[in-house]
């Protein structure tokens, strides 16, 4: 039920807190607020906004929801993809 969810979603931010690792870590205004504020290269800034169009289109908890929000964090937590660079030959 929509009631159970939303009990759920509020139990699974609470433990989110508790283990610091944030209430809107990933939500999507977060997401794209973390991708303007670094240098990321504009291939990595395309990539995760075309993603988190994705993800905004899916349902709450879906199971594709989740695996599109881990690829996103992966791909901003790459070590160096900040300073990226690609070489044109």
């Amino acid at each position: 039920s929509h009631k159970g969810r939303s009990a759920v979603e509020l139990l699974l931010k609470a433990i989110k807190k508790e283990l610091g690792e944030g209430e809107n870590s990933n939500d999507p205004d977060s997401v794209l607020e973390k991708l303007e504020q670094n240098p990321y290269p504009e291939f990595v800034k395309t990539k995760v906004k075309n993603e988190v169009k994705k993800f905004n289109m899916m349902p709450p908890g879906s199971l594709e929801g989740a695996l599109i929000q881990s690829y996103i964090d992966d791909l901003l937590n790459v070590p160096g993809m900040k300073r990226l660079k690609i070489m044109k030959i």
